[in-house]
């Protein structure tokens, strides 16, 4: 059974604070309202073309969160930013961060080539909405899995290979993914029979790496509330 990698949350200070009156916060959210993009985003390639302009030549390490307090106003990097920042593309050939892209949350490694590993993605079509979309390829189907993902208002698909399942949730629908996780670990065991005998390694995996989604959602959630009481 290959093991699980271990890739814990990184802590991340707070870079910038900024305070302002109603018109400087006015004219701080002109730009970005005008480019469509999260002012965080704009700011930062903002603050890498002026150290160009002035000659410095040192590379600009990734975006992180950035914080912005002003009078009244709290931003932070959206969440397909902190997505991101803790996991990666599904697609290796995608960079851009402001376009609707799937992130891959299933910590599959170089060693994962079963065809029936279970694969997730997570959409964040709003980028500085809470609303996600997940989907799940290969996903271990049982009747107690099912029950929770269709009473989730989730959409089950067969195909040739298994079942894939589609969610919408939120930030918010930490306790909906452990039940989710708690299930699909369950599947396998002593005296237990299953479909797939890959499962008895991919279930603990999937149950793993959603449990880790949701300590992510969590960590982003304390973070957004911790920047709301600096107002």
């Amino acid at each position: 059974m290959p093991a699980i990698p271990k890739q814990p949350l990184t802590e991340k200070p707070t870079v910038a604070v900024i305070e302002g009156r109603p018109e400087y916060q006015a004219s701080f959210e002109r730009p970005p309202n005008h480019a469509r993009l999260p002012a965080v985003l704009l700011l930062d390639a903002s603050l890498v073309e002026f150290a160009k302009a002035r000659g410095f030549e040192e590379p600009s390490p990734t975006l992180t969160s950035i914080s912005f307090v002003r009078k009244g106003v709290t931003m932070m990097s959206p969440l397909r930013d902190y997505l991101l920042d803790t996991y990666e593309f599904a697609d290796g050939r995608r960079s851009n961060r402001a376009v609707d892209v799937c992130i891959g949350i299933d910590d599959r490694g170089g060693q994962d080539v079963v065809s029936s590993f279970c694969t997730m993605t997570v959409q964040v079509p709003d980028s500085s909405g809470d609303t996600l979309i997940l989907s799940i390829q290969h996903i271990p189907l049982t009747e107690r899995s099912r029950s929770l993902i269709e009473d989730q208002g989730g959409n089950i698909r067969e195909f040739a290979g298994g079942y894939a399942a589609e969610l919408t949730l939120s930030v918010k629908s930490v306790t909906f993914i452990r039940k989710l996780a708690r299930a699909i670990g369950q599947t396998t065991g002593r005296g237990k029979r299953y479909a797939n005998p890959n499962w008895k390694w991919i279930c603990p995996r999937t149950a793993a790496s959603l449990e880790r989604f949701a300590t992510v959602l969590m960590s982003y959630r304390a973070e957004r509330s911790s920047n709301r009481m600096l107002r």
